[in-house]
C-alpha cells in the first residue's frame, strides 16, 4: 500500500506540474506513461496473492488455470509464488513477449496436452492465433488498455473444440477512498466495449488503447 500510495502522489504531482498545459510534449508524455505504467505494475503486484490463492483452489479442483498479466515482473511474482505454494515447477508453462513462435507453441501444446496446469500469459504475446481450448479458466491480474484485448485473450480458451463454458475472473484492486488504478480502467473499458465492438480496422483500436491512457492519465489530473 505504502509504495502504491507513493506512486499514485508522484503521478499526481508531475500531473499538477503540467496541469496548465493544453497538451503533454511527447517527452512529457513518455515520462506520465511510465508514471502510470509503475502505478499499474504496483497494482498488479499487490493481487499476486489473490491471484495464486485462487490457482491454487482451482487446481485442487481438477482445472487448468490461465493467467493473464501485463508486466514482466508481475508473472515472474506469479510464478514465484506458486511454486511457494507446492505448485509443480514442470507445470507452470509461460507465453511472454520475448518468446519465439516455437517457444510459445511448445507452452501452448504442453498446456493443450494437459502436462502443463498453470499458463501464464502477457496480454499482447496471447492475443492471437493460439489455441487454449485444455482449459476453460482464465483470471486476468492485470487489465489490458482496450477491450479487445481482453476479448482476444479469452477467444484463446473459447474456440473451436472448447467442449465447456469458459470463465473469466477479473482481478480489480480496490482502495478505501479514492478509486484504485485498476477501477478507473476497468470503467473506462467498460465504456469503449460498445464502441469498440463496432470498429473492425487496427487504426481505430490503436486510437482506443491511446485515447485510454490519455483518460486515464486525466483522471489524476
Amino acid at each position: 500500500v505504502t509504495d502504491y500510495k507513493r506512486a499514485v502522489r508522484d503521478l499526481e504531482e508531475f500531473l499538477q506540474e503540467k496541469r496548465d498545459d493544453d497538451r503533454f510534449s511527447l517527452n512529457e508524455r513518455a515520462h506520465a506513461i511510465v508514471l502510470l505504467g509503475q502505478l499499474r505494475q504496483i497494482a498488479g503486484l499487490g493481487k499476486v496473492s489473490t491471484a495464486v490463492d485462487a490457482t491454487v483452489s482451482l487446481l485442487d479442483e481438477g482445472e487448468q488455470v490461465f493467467l493473464v498479466t501485463a508486466h514482466r515482473e508481475v508473472a515472474w511474482k506469479l510464478r514465484e509464488a506458486l511454486i511457494a505454494e507446492g505448485v509443480d515447477a514442470r507445470t507452470i508453462v509461460s507465453v511472454t513477449g520475448d518468446d519465439s513462435g516455437k517457444q510459445k507453441q511448445e507452452a501452448v501444446d504442453k498446456w493443450q496436452a494437459g502436462t502443463a496446469r498453470v499458463l501464464i500469459g502477457n496480454i499482447q504475446a496471447v492475443s492471437e492465433g493460439l489455441t487454449m481450448t485444455s482449459g476453460a479458466t482464465m483470471i486476468t491480474v492485470e487489465l489490458p488498455w482496450t477491450p479487445s484485448a481482453l476479448k482476444q485473450a479469452e477467444a484463446r480458451l473459447h474456440r473451436y473444440g472448447q467442449t465447456r463454458p469458459c470463465t473469466n475472473n477479473i482481478l480489480v484492486s480496490a482502495l478505501d477512498g479514492d478509486s484504485s488504478v485498476d477501477e478507473r480502467l476497468w470503467g473506462m473499458l467498460e465504456g469503449k466495449a460498445g464502441v469498440v465492438g463496432a470498429v473492425l480496422d487496427d487504426e481505430a483500436e490503436t486510437l482506443v488503447g491511446g485515447s485510454t491512457a490519455n483518460e486515464l492519465l486525466d483522471s489524476y489530473r
